[in-house]
C-alpha cells in the first residue's frame, strides 16, 4: 500500500498532477483531530446541505470546507466554513463549482437550482 496513486498513475507534468500535488501538500491537515472533528460535526449536521437546500433528505458523509481553505489553517479549522455533504454532491457539484462558479444540477422543474448558474443569472 502507501504511495501516491496520482504519481504512480504516471499523470506527469499535467494540470492535473499540479493539482494533485497541490492537495497533497494539505494531506497532513486530515489527520485523527480531523476525523475526531468531522465526525463531531456530522454528528451535529447529518443532512447533505445542498440536498437540503433542494428540500430533500440525504445523510452527509464528508464535510466540506466552503471556501477552500489551500492550507490556511485558521481557514482549515473555521468551523462556520464547513458543511455537510453527501459524497457525490462533494465529489461533483462541489467540484463544479470550485471550477466553474456554479453547478449543473437542475430540479424537477428542468431549471438550474444553483442561484449563480448563468440561466439564473440574465435579466
Amino acid at each position: 500500500m502507501g504511495g501516491c496513486r496520482g504519481c504512480a498513475a504516471g499523470w506527469g507534468d499535467t494540470p492535473k498532477y499540479s493539482v494533485h500535488l497541490q492537495s497533497r501538500s494539505y494531506h497532513h491537515l486530515y489527520d485523527h483531530r480531523w476525523a475526531k472533528a468531522a465526525k463531531a460535526f456530522l454528528d451535529q449536521h447529518p443532512l447533505c446541505r445542498f440536498h437540503e437546500d433542494q428540500g430533500r433528505t440525504v445523510a452527509a458523509q464528508c464535510v466540506d470546507h466552503i471556501q477552500p481553505h489551500r492550507g490556511d489553517l485558521k481557514l482549515f479549522w473555521e468551523r462556520t466554513n464547513w458543511q455537510p455533504l453527501c459524497n457525490p454532491c462533494h465529489n461533483s457539484l462541489k467540484k463544479q463549482i470550485e471550477s466553474r462558479g456554479h453547478h449543473e444540477a437542475v430540479g424537477l422543474d428542468g431549471f438550474p437550482t444553483d442561484p449563480n448558474h448563468p440561466f439564473n443569472k440574465r435579466s
